[in-house]
């Protein structure tokens, strides 16, 4: 019983994931104290794909604060699709370092397809080389959302 039950609940209520890849050239503008701190202002603008057929460009306006071994990262970001659809999320990740780390992002707002996602948050890892930034972003959303963004 409890196995159908399970069966029965991930069938109604499943969820998908939504894939998105991308990258972006930065440029940092940074102040360190006398105590090491660093404050960060940072400029991404870059290119993305998704799971579901999608391709663009994002940009991102975020900023820093690293204390010893505390990294504080906060942004927001607009990205942009092939049908000129738009976008908007926060950024926010606590690491140790800038060089890699795990991180949220909450989407905002969005038009035509996007509208459907406001309030949803997605997880996100990140890497760079060379001032660039190579993310992977994963979001578990409804079905009822995939097909919503697959129209």
């Amino acid at each position: 019983l409890i196995f159908f039950l399970f069966i029965f609940f991930n069938y109604c209520f499943g969820s998908e994931t939504w894939i998105q890849d991308s990258t972006a050239a930065i440029t940092e503008s940074k102040i360190k104290t006398v105590n090491d701190e660093i404050f960060s202002n940072i400029l991404l603008s870059g290119t993305w794909t998704d799971n579901l057929g999608y391709y663009g460009t994002y940009k991102c306006n975020a900023n820093s604060h690293k204390k010893s071994d505390n990294l504080i990262l906060e942004g927001i970001c607009e990205g942009k699709n092939q049908h000129n659809e738009k976008y908007w999320y926060l950024i926010n990740r606590n690491s140790s370092t800038m060089e890699a780390g795990v991180g949220k992002q909450t989407y905002l707002q969005g038009t035509g397809r996007y509208k459907v996602l406001k309030g949803i948050s997605c997880n996100y890892g990140v890497r760079y080389l060379n001032n660039i930034n190579y993310v992977k972003t994963k979001c578990k959303i409804p079905e009822k959302v995939k097909n919503m963004l697959v129209k």
